[in-house]
């Protein structure tokens, strides 16, 4: 999955650097997310030139996440998210079904690393700016993508809440408060962390926020 700057910029040396890539609307997120129509038209126009197995191994090469799915059963048993313990299951009267494992959701690590990867790319460019305002900006600049993500989640729970039956319904309302307590701690918590810990910049030392209270 092409998300990132990074993955982009490691995308396009992989190709070449063609001439479209350096067209405006692929300079960053935000111009990305204004053209996604024309973007994903012109990247669907790229991999028709070659095999899936070809794109699968330039993407892992370039470190991109890459993995060929055809059927729902190729992502149930995706290598990659078996060994990291992506998937569990649960035996119903429905007979065996198989989830994304509940600690998956209260961690809410998606969204804590898409954030930081922006934090970091915001660090590079905005050398300048107090340490703050850069969490603050990256935060803002994912905000729309995080409530996005997990209104899309909470909308497909809630329905199987309500219409999935006795079943279902526990787990549903598990799944609910573990996005909650996830996208909480991506704005909330794992940015602010950031300003505890402070960060090195270049050849300056780390410098921690002192809690309020805190004198020494």
């Amino acid at each position: 999955m092409i998300y990132n700057d990074r993955h982009w910029q490691n995308f396009f040396d992989a190709l070449g650097n063609p001439e479209w890539s350096k067209d405006p609307m692929f300079a960053n997120m935000r111009s990305r997310s204004q053209n996604i129509g024309t973007v994903l038209s012109k990247v669907a126009e790229v991999l028709e030139t070659r095999t899936t197995e070809e794109w699968v191994e330039l993407f892992r090469n370039a470190q991109i996440p890459a993995t060929p799915i055809a059927t729902l059963t190729d992502l149930l048993h995706d290598p990659h998210l078996e060994e990291i313990g992506f998937w569990d299951q649960r035996e119903t009267a429905m007979g065996t079904i198989r989830f994304q494992n509940t600690r998956n959701f209260f961690r809410g690590q998606n969204d804590t690393v898409v954030v930081f990867d922006r934090f970091r790319e915001n660090l590079r460019k905005y050398k300048r700016m107090p340490l703050g305002e850069v969490i603050d900006m990256s935060i803002n600049e994912m905000l729309t993508r995080t409530i996005i993500t997990s209104m899309t989640a909470v909308l497909a729970l809630v329905a199987l809440a309500i219409f999935g039956g006795p079943s279902l319904h526990g787990l549903s309302i598990i799944m609910l408060f573990g996005i909650g307590i996830g996208t909480y701690s991506s704005i909330y918590i794992a940015a602010p962390v950031i300003m505890l810990w402070g960060v090195k910049r270049g050849e300056e030392e780390a410098v921690p926020l002192k809690p309020a209270g805190v004198n020494r």
